[in-house]
């Protein structure tokens, strides 16, 4: 009986393991702000899919989504958001979180 309960836990916990240890939603990105700590992230979001310098990369596929995070000093400098719609808050434009720039494409024909 005691090794079947055992078994039977076991089971449950790898099983919440496969299905529920993605912390990477877009309601739980939405909570990381301007200011906090790797750790702070860390614990609202789980461990990065890529560290590269001082910018963390997450990702999800399906549906796809993917987030970027810049840090400097070791605290949120920068977010961005990509998903099939586009991207918003791009950390290497510079723009402010909360501030979504629209997106204008213009072409110029130059005839000879």
């Amino acid at each position: 009986m005691k090794k079947t309960l055992v078994l039977l836990v076991l089971i449950a916990v790898f099983a919440g393991m496969m299905t529920g240890c993605n912390k990477f939603t877009p309601k739980r990105y939405s909570m990381i702000q301007t200011g906090m700590t790797e750790l702070e992230v860390e614990k609202i979001l789980g461990p990065p899919y890529h560290k590269f310098s001082d910018t963390w990369t997450y990702t999800h596929e399906d549906p796809f989504y993917r987030a970027k995070i810049r840090f400097e000093n070791g605290q949120v400098a920068d977010k961005a958001w990509t998903d099939e719609k586009g991207i918003a808050d791009d950390p290497d434009a510079k723009v402010p979180i909360g501030e979504t720039p629209e997106v204008k494409v213009e072409r110029k024909i130059v005839i000879d």
